[in-house]
């Protein structure tokens, strides 16, 4: 069956039937991702910075500082 004919037919199905389906993909994907090498948490923690992490007063006061250069240097 062809992927667009698919979804058409899916759409026109009732809400709990749909429901229904996509747990059943759901529970289709969690099982191969399972089976396979590849974790499912394989993408967490990829934008780490490297170095120090600012911490949240020097994040506030990084941010005053540019607001207040945006807005002072329009004067």
């Amino acid at each position: 069956m062809e992927f667009n004919s698919l979804v058409l037919e899916i759409k026109q199905l009732p809400v709990m039937k749909r429901l229904v389906l996509i747990e059943i993909i759901a529970e289709s994907v969690r099982q191969e991702l399972g089976a396979s090498s590849v974790s499912p948490r394989l993408g967490m923690g990829m934008l780490r910075p490297e170095g120090v992490v600012p911490t949240d007063e020097e994040l506030k006061h990084d941010y005053i500082n540019y607001l207040d250069d945006k807005y002072n240097g329009l004067k």
